[in-house]
């Protein structure tokens, strides 16, 4: 049977101090690990090209629920209407800044080159 993570969690936080318990959790997972690579199939077969496909940064979608014309108080529907308005901004905002930094990695890469 397997042992639950959360139940050694558990024994070794009631046992040891909060350092104590930190140390000992991080050895566990740092002699663990290893065996992630050689017995879990997901992991065993991952070449280096495809390992660093894990740390490629991605982007995140976010959805916004459109307010309902005749639903609600004529204030509640002006605010989810200001709150919805906001959201575009942000979000218009975050793509403006990413990809200005995106262009400046990509020029600086280039100029390295």
């Amino acid at each position: 049977s397997v042992v639950q993570p959360s139940f050694v969690y558990h024994l070794v936080a009631q046992v040891f101090s909060y350092s104590q318990a930190f140390f000992i959790m991080a050895g566990i997972i740092l002699l663990v690990s290893p065996s992630l690579y050689m017995f879990v199939p997901e992991v065993k077969n991952m070449g280096v090209a495809m390992s660093a496909e894990l740390f490629v940064p991605f982007q995140t979608v976010f959805f916004f629920v459109l307010p309902e014309i005749k639903k609600g108080s004529a204030e509640a529907r002006e605010n989810a209407r200001k709150n919805w308005k906001t959201g575009v901004k942000k979000i218009s905002a975050m793509n403006v800044w990413l990809s200005t930094k995106l262009k400046k990695e990509k020029d600086t890469n280039d100029f390295a080159k």
